[in-house]
């Protein structure tokens, strides 16, 4: 009982946040989501640009879609933007393939692990892990660990978006040594 006891702060700052939440009427959230998309809209929305005809970044994208709360990226298939130089001088069809890249309002590109740490801190459902993101360290071994992720992606058939083999780069045979995109 003493064990049980002493645990009960712990517990209680677990929950107290959330049992916060019934006293606010839901209206009153909802209106004030829709006001920060809004902002959102004014200002200009990032853009996550992604491979469309990778099953594992489609699935990706429509994770970061639902945790996008607020409206702030709004997701690009590359292969629908026919003139990728007008949107940034740096994108190409090859880098795009390669790793998702953000492009923010103010111009910023970023891409990779660089651009999901970028997306922890401004998507407010991935705050817990931007602490994580920016551990010293961290982009050392998160960039190797997605580089390896994106260039054996189609390697990754336990994954059902890639039962089609679709991440392979077009023209590869099977994936012998070709590089690909994870978004």
């Amino acid at each position: 009982m003493l064990w049980a006891t002493l645990h009960v702060p712990t517990i209680f700052l677990f929950l107290f946040p959330p049992l916060m939440l019934l006293f606010i009427r839901p209206e009153a959230l909802v209106r004030w989501i829709e006001g920060r998309q809004a902002a959102h809209a004014a200002r200009g929305r990032a853009l996550l640009i992604y491979d469309g005809r990778c099953g594992l970044c489609l699935e990706s994208v429509g994770r970061l879609r639902i945790l996008d709360l607020f409206g702030w990226v709004d997701p690009l298939d590359f292969h629908a933007q026919p003139d990728l130089a007008r949107l940034a001088p740096a994108l190409t069809p090859e880098r795009c393939r390669s790793e998702m890249i953000l492009l923010e309002p103010n111009g910023r590109l970023t891409g990779g692990f660089e651009a999901f740490a970028r997306l922890c801190r401004r998507l407010p459902l991935l705050w817990w892990l931007a602490p994580l993101v920016h551990l010293p360290g961290a982009n050392w071994g998160g960039t190797r660990i997605y580089r390896w992720v994106a260039a054996h992606r189609y390697l990754l058939h336990r994954n059902p978006s890639c039962a089609t083999n679709q991440c392979a780069v077009p023209g590869s045979h099977g994936g012998n040594g070709s590089t690909s995109a994870l978004n």
